[in-house]
């Protein structure tokens, strides 16, 4: 029997509360699907931390496959209506019995900046999903996806602290296939720069298939586009971006490209961020969008004191 070819689908989340634990707004669906694998097939490897034995470490998400192991899925798509910096602390433990085994050995003090009684206090960025809606789209099978879906109890970060918990999901046919492009929000997934020419969009080391932080999935990208714009763009060259039209290349695209870049450098180092003063920061920014352009733009961030 043959097997179902897959199709077009657009996947919406609905959250219980809107709130997402994400660095760099960039919410990726196969991400969540291979994270979902996991949980099914093999939910060790989340209490272990160990792969799964030699010969069974295969990952077949039902989507589409593309080449270089990558997946027929997009970014999440939201309008994010707030944005704040929460911690999550962990402090030493003290009343362990065992912890003269941790004593500095010159000082005679537990040392709690390494080892089980290290003391963290870790910045997040918690961004607020209008609607607590968030919408994907792919090309798989409905019933894989549905299946795998079931194993996840929220998208993001630190779902054990109450961030991105799930409401429900549903699945329905989507109109066309916009896991690369979409006519009204563009890019749709981190794309190595050979694989097309753009203008307007950061450029940076970003992962191009799950799990997006490993190294070895990185490649040079252009990086979606999450600060909310709307976009479309005409055959003569006029984007419309938030209702107005303006001349692609105008300083306006080229400073919302530089925008992201700069969101990505904070949500990256967990800094604060002045809106106002990020905007005039972003405003005499020029140039391409690669990894040099990354470094002097933090390096300005930073002198401007935004981290």
């Amino acid at each position: 029997m043959a097997k179902e070819p897959t199709k077009p689908l657009k996947v919406t989340a609905r959250l219980i509360d809107g709130r997402v634990n994400s660095s760099d707004g960039l919410i990726m669906f196969d991400g969540i699907l291979y994270h979902a694998w996991f949980a099914k097939h093999h939910p060790e490897v989340f209490e272990t931390g160990q792969w799964m034995e030699r010969g069974d470490g295969y990952v077949g998400l039902p989507l589409r496959q593309l080449p270089g192991n990558r997946w027929a899925a997009s970014r999440g798509v939201y309008a994010e209506t707030a944005q704040t910096v929460e911690h999550w602390n962990k402090r030493p433990n003290f009343f362990n019995p065992d912890k003269i085994g941790y004593l500095d050995i010159t000082k005679g003090v537990i040392s709690d900046s390494v080892g089980v009684y290290r003391a963290y206090r870790t910045p997040n960025i918690i961004r607020t999903v209008e609607d607590a809606v968030i919408t994907f789209y792919c090309v798989g099978h409905e019933d894989g996806i549905a299946d795998l879906l079931g194993y996840l109890p929220g998208v993001g970060k630190k779902l054990s602290m109450g961030y991105g918990l799930m409401r429900d999901w549903t699945i329905e046919d989507a109109a066309d296939d916009y896991t690369l492009w979409h006519p009204d929000w563009g890019l749709m997934r981190p794309t190595p720069v050979g694989d097309m020419d753009l203008d307007g969009y950061a450029v940076s080391r970003f992962g191009i298939r799950p799990p997006y932080w490993k190294e070895c999935n990185m490649a040079k990208c252009y990086v979606p586009d999450t600060s909310g714009f709307k976009k479309e763009y005409s055959a003569g060259g006029v984007e419309i971006i938030d209702g107005r039209k303006r001349p692609q290349g105008s300083g306006h695209q080229m400073n919302a490209a530089a925008k992201h870049s700069a969101w990505f450098a904070i949500g990256k180092y967990g800094g604060r961020v002045d809106k106002d003063l990020l905007d005039q920061v972003c405003g005499v920014i020029d140039g391409k969008y690669d990894d040099d352009y990354m470094q002097g733009l933090l390096a300005r961030i930073v002198e401007a004191g935004l981290l």
